[in-house]
């Protein structure tokens, strides 16, 4: 053939995947194929090329790092067409040459500086057989490539354990037009747990993510008529896993249920774990999915601030005595810049226990990671209260007042169960309820009360200059003692007639107008004076506001 500046034909890779990457090291060993024009190329090239993230705590925020690396220069036989990638590298002569057929060894071994975990994108190239017949500049610096193969190269190491920094209730805020009424408008509290987390973070690479350790009691076990769950044999310590319980001071309310197992997944998260478990074995995957990563945004869990991103559901812990399993829940981190510092935000779930104790067992997790190398040690964070979920909707049935609902979870810390004071005259009206609904109100309102204000923010005033115009207090015409434990108060506020006066219209938009609403539990308290009995003082646990 004539001499060419280039290859005839750009070298191409096929059937590239990891053969080792040995616990520890840094080192990874690929292997597959690659396909040349041995007649004009002489040496095989493969550069790779990463990005990584990387979190120095004395620089101001993480940064993005481009690398490459050159993972194989080899010698191309004259006759060769098919190349495999080994250990070493190797051009078979002679008999072995005429067996083989044109087929020749090439070394491919990529050693990284660390083990952590990259995705790497590999593109093979390689130069001309005949560059002593041209010139340096007819011979093109850049050789043509062929088609670049991405692959997975996971940590080989066990992330260090995190520094837990500190864990404070998390607030999380809806509102939204009420979808059934036209001049109705609705704002959901719900709750959580922030982590707050020391840097430096990518111990393992990217990817890495916060896991809360949860652990079921119970496992899947394969019996004679199928998949069946029963207790484990090995129990995780109290160390090693999250953990949540009652207040102890609540007179009246409902239990927390399994210890271990806090609520941080959602009913939705729940049946889709439930639905990949049960067809698990068309799948070819079985309970309890064998440390795969079941659920998590790539498999359609719902995607939203506060939810798990990845879960496992079964990761050993390793620095346990038996090794007991854990399911991961994992979170990805976010970085603060106003504190350089790394938080997770967690969701807590509804649950019929109001204000539980919860502290968080928790790791890093890195899902692309060699067998018994995916989770740190473990790391607690402090005990927090999650604050209860409260629905305020806000309506206005005339232009003459603002028709005002709260609902959530209640308990008590006062409780008659015999009986309670008759309601104050000032709280009957034409919604007011009657017989046992009366008593469960009165009884509800000796441990809790909420107040609905109106208030106008003259022109030219600050947030702090908001004037009460009208109040009431308003009453729990639905009360849950059991069960659910759940209470609805409604009533109306008395909007002032006259110029300057909200008009007729949804709710939401900023105004010089809101409706204040707070909701105080009441706990015992000291007389208020000598030969009077004990008292009560409030705490406030909600207020929200909206605009008129």
């Amino acid at each position: 053939m004539h001499a060419v500046p280039v290859p005839v034909r750009a070298p191409e890779l096929s059937a590239l995947s990891l053969f080792l990457r040995p616990q520890g090291r840094s080192v990874a060993a690929l292997t597959g194929l690659v396909h040349v024009h041995g007649a004009s190329t002489d040496v095989l090239l493969v550069t790779a090329g990463w990005t990584e993230q990387v979190d120095d705590p004395a620089s101001d925020r993480p940064q993005v790092v481009a690398k490459s690396d050159v993972v194989v220069r080899s010698a191309v036989g004259e006759g060769e067409r098919t190349g495999a990638m080994f250990l070493y590298d190797f051009q078979p002569t002679g008999v072995l040459a005429q067996l083989l057929g044109g087929v020749g060894f090439h070394k491919m071994i990529q050693t990284f500086t660390d083990t952590h975990y990259r995705r790497v994108t590999y593109l093979p190239s390689g130069t001309t057989r005949y560059a002593e017949y041209f010139s340096a500049g007819q011979v093109p610096a850049d050789a043509p490539s062929g088609e670049p193969v991405v692959l997975d190269i996971p940590s080989s190491a066990r992330p260090a354990a995190p520094t837990v920094l500190d864990a404070v209730p998390l607030l999380r805020w809806e509102s939204q037009p009420e979808p059934s009424e036209p001049f109705a408008w609705r704002q959901v509290r719900r709750s959580g747990v922030r982590v707050w987390l020391a840097r430096p973070w990518f111990s393992s690479g990217d990817g890495e993510l916060l896991g809360v350790l949860v652990f079921d009691p119970n496992e899947w076990v394969k019996g004679a008529t199928g998949w069946v769950s029963q207790p484990k044999t090995v129990v995780a310590p109290d160390a090693a896993t999250s953990l949540w319980a009652a207040d102890p001071i609540i007179k009246h309310g409902s239990e927390t249920t399994n210890p271990t197992v806090p609520p941080l997944l959602t009913t939705d998260q729940l049946l889709l774990d439930l639905l990949e478990t049960a067809v698990s074995p068309g799948v070819g995957i079985t309970p309890p999915l064998h440390g795969e990563v079941p659920g998590g945004r790539v498999r359609g869990w719902p995607d939203a601030p506060g939810n798990p991103v990845a879960v496992a559901g079964t990761v050993p812990l390793l620095d346990v005595k038996g090794a007991p399993s854990a399911r991961v829940l994992g979170y990805q981190p976010e970085f603060d810049e106003a504190t350089r510092r790394w938080f997770v935000d967690v969701n807590v779930q509804e649950t019929p226990a109001l204000w539980p104790f919860l502290r968080l067992a928790v790791a890093r997790y890195q899902p692309h990671s060699i067998e018994g190398c995916s989770l740190s040690p473990v790391a607690l964070t402090g005990w927090v209260q999650p604050l209860p979920a409260r629905t305020l909707t806000v309506s206005r049935p005339d232009a003459g007042q603002v028709q005002v609902t709260l609902t959530g979870v209640v308990n008590w810390h006062q409780w008659n169960q015999h009986g309670a004071p008759a309601l104050p005259g000032d709280q009957l009206t034409a919604d007011t309820p009657t017989g046992e609904d009366a008593v469960r109100a009165s009884r509800l309102q000796q441990a809790r009360t909420v107040r609905a204000s109106v208030q106008h923010r003259p022109d030219g005033a600050g947030d702090l200059e908001w004037q009460t115009v009208s109040s009431t207090l308003l009453l729990a015409v639905s009360v849950q003692e059991d069960g659910g434990h759940s209470a609805t108060w409604t009533g109306s506020v008395v909007l002032p007639g006259g110029e300057g006066s909200p008009g007729l219209r949804r709710p939401g938009e900023e105004s010089s107008w809101r409706v204040l609403v707070e909701e105080h539990e009441l706990f015992d308290a000291d007389p208020p004076a000598p030969g009077v009995g004990p008292g009560t003082t409030p705490r406030l646990v909600y207020a929200d506001e909206v605009y008129l």
